[in-house]
């Protein structure tokens, strides 16, 4: 997988629509292939003759090493930090409350998952206003993108950043394009 490059500090409607036109044309059939791998669904064994005895047998090795992988390695609620000098008091029960508004435990699954099986997995965060006690109250929330929903675009720096995504979902009757742009160093206040 190559990565898409771009000089440009804002991205238009044509840019856009030709870097969906390319992902759907040239990365969307790879991401698809590697998920039926995982679904068991391996066209290669499947359209072979059938008078060769044992030759289309299908088994899910793949989806046994992904289901175990991601069980050892994407366990719910770890949370590392070195120092606790800077930790405020109320930090980790101010992070529990947020892990169980978002269903943390399901979402990291989900991120293990589609990184064991696609290479890439993408996590959107953003500020949901809901209505606590009769007050406004901004919620920070986070959800996973399947890879084949998300356009990642990267600076032409020698080591790459991230500086674009493009998530986008194919409808029957329509396309949906949201450009987020990524905010390095942006706080979040509890």
């Amino acid at each position: 997988m190559s990565l898409l490059l771009t000089s440009k500090e804002s991205l238009n409607t044509q840019d856009i629509e030709h870097y969906i036109e390319k992902h759907l044309n040239s990365r969307v059939p790879e991401l698809n292939r590697l998920w039926s791998y995982y679904q068991v669904k391996n066209e290669a064994i499947i359209k072979r003759p059938k008078h060769d005895p044992d030759n289309t047998t299908i088994i899910g090795y793949g989806r046994k090493i992904v289901n175990t992988y991601v069980g050892y390695a994407f366990k719910d609620g770890n949370i590392e930090i070195k120092d606790t000098k800077e930790v405020p008091d109320n930090y980790f029960a101010e992070i529990s409350k947020i892990y169980k508004a978002n269903r943390e435990g399901s979402k990291t699954n989900r991120l293990g998952r589609d990184t064991a099986i696609f290479g890439e997995a993408y996590e959107l965060h953003y500020v949901k206003p809901t209505i606590v006690d009769g007050k406004l109250v901004n919620q920070p929330r986070f959800f996973g993108v399947d890879p084949r929903e998300m356009i990642a675009i990267y600076d032409t720096e020698p080591e790459p950043e991230m500086k674009f995504a493009i998530h986008f979902t194919k409808q029957p009757s329509k396309q949906d394009k949201d450009i987020y742009r990524e905010l390095k160093h942006t706080p979040l206040t509890m």
